[in-house]
């Protein structure tokens, strides 16, 4: 098992902090001495925890004027508890598992002012005639004895009551943080439902409306109807809706014929002259083509004279020879 300057340094390493920087200090089992050592430095711890390390003194307890919390549990510490009367800031002492017998052992710790928090359990004391009310008489400023008020009331956890305190004070902060929060979305969802319902009244209004135009049938005069008259009337109306639907159907028809034939009966001005423009130049080619004709046919007068004198001056020369030869 190691000394306790060895578990002080070891633990020191592990942190990776000098003893001045550190705040929280636990060597419970850790290492093995009969008194306080190597803890001098540690001038800014608030908790200090020596459980089970074999301590039967403390003499020499340093003087850690910022230590909050120091647990001794499970030693052999029977006596001198006046070396602590320097922790003027303790507020949480835990020697339970000791061999504190008497009340008068108990008395240095009525100078700690700041004392709210002392545990005895297994200590030969709790078999003194009046414990644990002596206790409380004994140091005025302890609020719980083995984890239990004056009263019996038993303490929730181990903290010390200041810290115990702040915690609730932090908690009701989260939950009225919590509860604002809530309060918004609540305020949305209402306002989310409020705007859903709105759609589904006015529905519910508009076919409450048409119920009631449907519910009151009433004929010309105002008289309520039956509803086989109501049927009637109203397949006359859709009878009627059909026959005005089939004449209007007959009258675009017409409508469509009449269009048509006017179309066809009265051209418009610009049809006519383009008809006029088209005839005179009609007229220009039949005469161009009656000239063409004419002068085909004085072609083909020329060419069948030609024909016909050359014959003539055939036979003539045939007359002739004839004539020579006679």
């Amino acid at each position: 098992m190691a000394t306790m300057e060895e578990a002080i340094k070891e633990a020191c390493e592990k942190a990776g902090a000098e003893p001045d920087e550190m705040e929280s200090l636990t060597l419970d089992e850790r290492c093995k001495s009969a008194t306080v050592k190597g803890l001098d430095e540690f001038e800014n711890l608030i908790e200090l925890s020596l459980g089970n390390c074999g301590l039967k003194s403390l003499e020499g307890f340093p003087k850690l004027e910022q230590l909050h919390s120091l647990k001794l549990s499970d030693n052999h510490i029977s006596g001198g508890l006046e070396c602590l009367e320097c922790l003027d800031n303790l507020q949480l002492l835990d020697l339970s598992g000791n061999k504190i017998a008497t009340l008068d052992a108990l008395k240095p710790l009525a100078k700690l002012k700041n004392l709210r928090s002392l545990d005895l359990f297994m200590c030969p004391v709790n078999n003194t005639p009046g414990y644990p009310g002596a206790v409380f008489e004994l140091i005025e400023n302890l609020e719980y004895l083995d984890k239990y008020d004056v009263n019996g009331n038993e303490r929730e956890d181990d903290e010390e009551p200041e810290e115990d305190d702040e915690d609730e004070e932090d908690e009701d902060e989260d939950e009225d943080d919590v509860q604002e929060v809530g309060g918004e979305y609540d305020e949305e969802e209402d306002e989310e439902d409020d705007d859903d319902d709105n759609p589904i009244k006015v529905e519910d209004d508009e076919e409450g409306e048409e119920d009631d135009e449907d519910g009151d049938l009433y004929d010309e005069e105002g008289n309520p109807l039956e509803q086989g008259e109501y049927d009637e009337e109203e397949g006359d109306e859709e009878d009627e809706g059909l026959e005005g639907e089939v004449d209007e159907e007959d009258e675009d028809d017409e409508d469509d014929e009449l269009g048509t034939a006017a179309l066809l009966q009265h051209p418009t001005e610009d049809d006519d002259e383009d008809e006029e423009e088209y005839e005179a130049k009609e007229g220009e080619f039949e005469d161009e083509d009656d000239l063409d004709e004419e002068d085909d046919e004085e072609d083909d007068d020329d060419g069948a004279g030609g024909v016909k004198r050359k014959r003539d001056d055939e036979d003539d020369e045939e007359d002739e020879e004839d004539d020579e030869e006679d």
